[in-house]
């Protein structure tokens, strides 16, 4: 890295401690300061927005090359969203929850429901999410497994698509309705010569 301006006295044992982001955004403020601090030029040279600029050139210290680095303790908001739900009515989730990790967020609504209590099944299902000893670590095991059984999707090699007409196929089914009724729209391309072929049926069926 070649730099233009003319920084304090070891300066440059400090430019290697930097990370790869804040490396760049030196080079901008070396450019912007040898370029006689034209912000639009500077931005212009490095493709970058005014707004991106003019963020870290106030962030930018000569003397504290640090302020160049992400904090991403500044990333967090002020303000967080909290749940407006009754932490009551939090607290009756989570309890119905803690003694059968198997019932689901519709269970436990109409459960509410029947104490009175209405709530929606988003509410019920973030209130799940936040107490990690009310998620159900079987039922996601189950469903983990039952991936690693299913049968992976066979793709066709490109290769095929080029060699001859009928060695590469394109099969795809549309509905389509006249007068109320449903129609199923089989349609088939060749890849190779581009020849399409469509039909109507009155069902979905292989056959």
């Amino acid at each position: 890295m070649k730099l233009r301006y003319l920084w304090p006295k070891g300066f440059s044992d400090r430019v290697v401690s930097l990370s790869k982001e804040g490396k760049t955004r030196l080079s901008w403020m070396d450019w912007y300061y040898s370029t006689g601090r034209n912000a639009r030029l500077t931005c212009r040279h490095f493709g970058i927005s005014p707004d991106t600029f003019y963020l870290w050139k106030r962030r930018f210290n000569p003397g504290d090359l640090s302020t160049l680095l992400d904090n991403k303790k500044t990333r967090r908001p002020h303000k967080l969203r909290e749940m407006t739900t009754p932490l009551l009515i939090q607290r009756k989730i989570y309890e119905i929850r803690s003694l059968d990790l198997e019932k689901s967020k519709y269970e436990i609504q109409a459960e509410l429901r029947e104490q009175g209590i209405l709530v929606g099944q988003t509410a019920i299902q973030k209130v799940i999410n936040r107490h990690p000893t009310l998620l159900n670590a079987q039922n996601r095991k189950r469903f983990s497994s039952q991936r690693k059984r299913t049968i992976a999707r066979l793709k066709a090699e490109k290769v095929l698509r080029d060699r001859h007409p009928g060695s590469l196929v394109q099969i795809d089914t549309k509905h389509l309705y006249i007068l109320g009724k449903r129609f199923y729209l089989f349609v088939a391309v060749d890849c190779f010569s581009r020849v399409g072929y469509i039909s109507a049926f009155e069902t979905g069926s292989s056959l």
